[in-house]
């Protein structure tokens, strides 16, 4: 884990993806990773909200009926369960690797 230094979510909302910087495209990718494992239909629900202009709060509400850091924290959870190495393979498959 990156010891909470993770962008915030709510910092990552206000930007357009297009100008997300290279260090935060995995987080934000993360984040709605955890949300389609939560309730896939509602993930455009919570964007139509954002898009509404709804604050962040709102719209997570309305969509997951989760606060924000109760939303932070599963999906700290979720990505230490999921994300995390269980081995010590390369993580570049041989046949990729330069010789």
């Amino acid at each position: 884990m990156l010891a909470d230094r993770q962008p915030r979510l709510v910092d990552l909302l206000k930007k357009p993806g297009t100008t997300l910087l290279g260090k935060e495209h995995p987080f934000a990718w993360s984040y709605v990773d955890y949300m389609m494992s939560i309730v896939p239909h509602k993930v455009m629900d919570f964007y139509l909200g954002i898009k509404e202009k709804k604050h962040p709060r709102e719209a997570f509400k309305k969509a997951f009926d989760l606060s924000i850091p109760a939303f932070e924290e599963a999906w700290k959870q979720f990505v230490i369960d999921k994300y995390s190495v269980k081995d010590d393979s390369p993580a570049i498959p041989k046949r990729l690797r330069r010789r």
